[in-house]
């Protein structure tokens, strides 16, 4: 039996990713009954000697308090990726056509025994798998 050692370097360059912080809110899980609920109960203090402008104050400090306590702000981190390089217009296309004759088989628009059918779906799959294979050779 022989055995050989191999031996061998490798070089991987990443790629530089950007990452930045969003800060949002998530509205459409809102409460919509419990948010009127609140806001038809709100109550703003208020003296014969406050201008329209302190009253304005109150109420947007009562709202925000409102939004924070029904919708509060998240703070996320979105990372940027590159794309991979075989993916171009023409591929994006064909995946979007890839996707349209999909959902049309899933609806029922086609016959299941149609040879016809997955004609989008092999051109994409083709396509993405010779500019992929033609990319890595190099």
């Amino acid at each position: 039996m022989l055995r050989h050692a191999i031996c061998c370097s490798v070089v991987w360059v990443s790629s530089s990713t950007l990452s930045y912080n969003v800060t949002s809110r998530n509205i459409k899980q809102l409460d919509h009954e419990e948010l009127s609920n609140d806001l038809k109960a709100i109550a703003i203090e208020h003296s014969p000697n406050d201008t329209s402008t302190s009253l304005v104050e109150k109420y947007n400090a009562t709202l925000e308090q409102l939004l924070e306590k029904h919708a509060p702000l998240r703070a996320r981190t979105i990372t940027d990726r590159t794309s991979a390089p075989w993916i171009n217009a023409d591929v994006k296309l064909q995946k979007q056509q890839r996707r349209q004759a999909e959902r049309a088989w899933r609806k029922g628009k086609y016959n299941c025994k149609e040879t016809n059918i997955p004609i989008p779906l092999q051109a994409c799959e083709e396509n993405h798998q010779q500019r992929k294979a033609g990319l890595l050779s190099l």
